[in-house]
């Protein structure tokens, strides 16, 4: 298909139009007819009309002036003449929706059967949430509808509590998501480092897998009715199917859709645009009725073991199929469903977030208002919890197929036509859903486990715990399989505390929850780099010596930041009984500065120990940061005092002009752990320890400040 003029990164970044979604995103120029261009500026869009035959940005509706783009809702992003200059890439974008929705009703209702709720609750909340997104801000390019994440949160508390609470939980999700948008936590994300990215996307991969089993389930025929006194048994308690035939059948299925799904694409020419997953379950479900049903041997199909039923949907408290069940909206249930809400809540946004830079990487366009993703999530699920649906949020997958079939990140029309498309399909396809085998579906969880789980990251983590000698005989190593050469580099190796984040995340996804596990592994990895960072912080030190030889007073040079991790160990460094009557703590180095109240308690347990010896302790060159964090805390400093640097900077110039009136001055250094520094003068000799094995910095900025210190002592 052709590509818009409009998706490259470069082009955007030279073009003088400036597209306004809110995004600050930026477009070629506008060729209106043969005579005339535009070019538009929406950073003050709401102010300029274009003149001369250019654009009129803000046209009259019966409603008032509508200015196209202003605001991240906005349905038409751009003015009309912007659609009509670049209908090639609109057809692009209506491709793309027709396939990402083929590909969006297969996916809809393996999640749904996932989730342990019918196949309509995933395919209305498809719709529902694709088209509220794209309506009220979701990120052009991306993919919105039910997701592998929220089936695989609400599993267990629609197993427990049945599926009337699904609606509530749905709607308080809607809830922490708008709370989420506007306070602007959206930026907090970026803290969830690649290691817990890759365990909560490997542990999530992990639950859909367990997820299949229940396909294997010997389940009642929902549509037929149980014997008396008897009532339908739960997922829990119905027995596996023992048939052999069946299961060996079924097996086939999973096999030709996976098969199908994979080698399609490879198609020369056309392979790229054919829905692959729908040609898949359209195949085994003509080899189910065609081959097998007539021959005495079947496997289940949807339509055996779930109802659906075509049709709008209505709100869930007037639904008969709930209404029964449904239990009155009290505190006890919202207490209920506060917690499972919370977690989906806090996973959707950690994929959606995923999602967006998928895109961005992917079309090379950029979006600065992913907080408004958060708001329209909480828009879509509010309408699909009341409208009893599972809702959903951000697809990795279905996105990554929206942007390979040619959506270009600046459009929303692709999420539109999906939406649209998957509303069709259930409005006249019910038939044909219900004929689809449900090992299909399977198949086609396959291939979207495979996409989903980091399977580089167990070579990562195997090399990382591998020794030395073992990674450099592997390093060059690679063998055949069909036809691909397998690396097993040893050059592979990461932190150690990395490798135990994802194995740690992924664990803690299967024994408890998602959001547990990203939680922990934030904990774990911020604590692991603190302790490391802590760790690394030191001192070196250097004595001006007076007139007389004695030393007056000793220069600490921090290495490092101070803060709760490296509190402890700065107050070791120091040694009130033999260091001077002065004592100088300077903050020069790059990375060395005062970050937290522990390191203003350990400046001041360090100058409670000085003052018992009726010594002085001085803080100097404090960097901004620090100065600002000392000043506002003024009255917690007790036992030591905060020195500027401009007096340090009037004693500079002093001393320069000495420096030229009082002849050379020669600093050698050595390169050992004492590293001395002498300086030929009349009346003084300086020189420097460092408390570590590394050779002190001896550059003009520290000669001039520890001359001028001993000049003025």
């Amino acid at each position: 298909m052709p590509t818009s003029p409009l998706k490259k990164k470069d082009d955007i970044e030279n073009s003088p139009l400036v597209v306004a979604d809110g995004n600050a995103e930026v477009m070629p120029p506008l060729e209106l007819d043969d005579s005339k261009s535009s070019t538009v500026n929406p950073m003050n869009i709401e102010k300029k009309n274009i003149e001369d035959g250019q654009i009129d940005i803000a046209e009259t509706k019966c409603m008032g002036k509508y200015e196209y783009g202003t605001k991240p809702w906005h349905i038409f992003m751009y003015a009309p003449e912007m659609y009509k200059a670049d209908k090639a890439q609109l057809l692009n974008e209506v491709a793309a929706g027709l396939t990402v929705a083929f590909a969006q009703v297969s996916e809809s209702v393996a999640f749904a059967f996932i989730a342990g709720v019918g196949p309509l609750l995933g395919l209305h909340a498809a719709w529902i949430i694709g088209l509220s997104l794209s309506f009220f801000g979701s990120r052009p390019g991306m993919i919105n509808g039910a997701t592998g994440v929220r089936a695989a949160v609400i599993a267990p508390y629609v197993a427990k509590h049945g599926t009337a609470y699904l609606f509530y939980i749905v709607l308080m999700i809607s809830v922490f998501q708008l709370l989420a948008g506007m306070f602007k936590l959206a930026k907090f994300v970026r803290l969830v480092p690649r290691s817990v990215m890759i365990g909560f996307v490997n542990g999530l991969a992990i639950i859909l897998t367990l997820g299949q089993l229940f396909t294997f389930k010997d389940r009642p025929n929902p549509n037929k009715p149980l014997p008396a006194n008897t009532t339908m048994p739960k997922m829990a308690d119905i027995p596996y199917i023992s048939d052999g035939t069946t299961l060996g059948f079924m097996f086939m299925h999973i096999v030709i859709v996976a098969l199908i799904i994979v080698f399609v694409p490879m198609i020369p020419k056309y392979g790229k645009n054919i829905p692959a997953s729908l040609v898949g379950l359209g195949f085994v479900t003509f080899v189910e009725w065609v081959f097998l049903r007539p021959n005495g041997v079947s496997t289940p199909v949807i339509g055996e073991v779930s109802s659906v039923k075509g049709g709008f949907p209505v709100p869930f408290f007037s639904d008969p199929q709930y209404t029964s069940d449904l239990p009155p909206l009290s505190w006890d249930v919202i207490g209920i469903v506060t917690f499972p809400a919370f977690i989906a809540s806090a996973a959707g946004a950690v994929e959606a977030v995923m999602t967006m830079e998928v895109v961005n990487d992917m079309t090379e366009t950029t979006n600065e208002a992913p907080n408004q993703q958060l708001i329209a999530l909480s828009i879509g699920n509010f309408i699909s919890g009341i409208y009893g649906t599972m809702g959903g949020g951000a697809t990795i997958g279905l996105s990554v197929i929206n942007c390979t079939s040619g959506a270009n990140g600046i459009y929303r029309l692709s999420g539109i036509i999906a939406g649209i498309a998957v509303l069709i399909f259930i409005l006249v396809a019910a038939p044909f859903i219900e004929a689809l085998p449900t090992a299909s579906l399977v198949g086609v969880m396959v291939i979207v486990i495979h996409g989903t789980f980091d399977w580089e990251s167990l070579q990562i983590i195997f090399t990382t715990f591998m020794p030395q000698n073992i990674r450099t005989k592997i390093d060059n190593l690679t063998l055949s399989c069909f036809g691909k050469k397998v690396s097993f580099s040893g050059a592979r190796k990461i932190k150690r505390t990395d490798a135990i984040t994802i194995i740690l995340v992924t664990v803690v996804t299967l024994v408890q929850d998602l959001f547990v596990a990203v939680a922990l592994g934030i904990v774990f990895t911020a604590t692991a780099f603190a302790w490391e960072i802590g760790s690394d912080a030191r001192v070196d030190f250097v004595d001006v010596e007076g007139e007389d030889g004695k030393v007056v007073k000793r220069i600490y040079n921090m290495h490092g930041p101070l803060f709760f991790a490296s509190a402890q160990k700065f107050v070791t460094f120091f040694n009130p009984k033999t260091d001077p009557d002065l004592i100088e703590v300077h903050f020069l180095e790059q990375g060395a500065f005062i970050d937290d109240y522990s390191a203003i308690h350990a400046l001041n347990v360090v100058g409670e120990k000085y003052g018992k010896y009726d010594k002085q302790v001085v803080v100097r060159h404090l960097k901004f940061k620090s100065e600002k964090l000392t000043r506002k805390a003024s009255k917690l400093i007790k036992t030591f005092s905060i020195k500027g640097d401009e007096e340090d900077e009037k004693k500079d110039v002093v001393d320069d002009d000495e420096e030229r009136n009082s002849g050379d001055i020669m600093v050698t250094e050595t390169k050992s752990t004492d590293v001395n520094v002498e300086v030929e003068e009349t009346t003084s000799t300086i020189t420097v320890v460092e408390t570590d094995a590394e050779t002190l910095a001896t550059n003009q900025v520290h000669r001039r400040n520890i001359v001028s210190s001993q000049r003025n002592a």
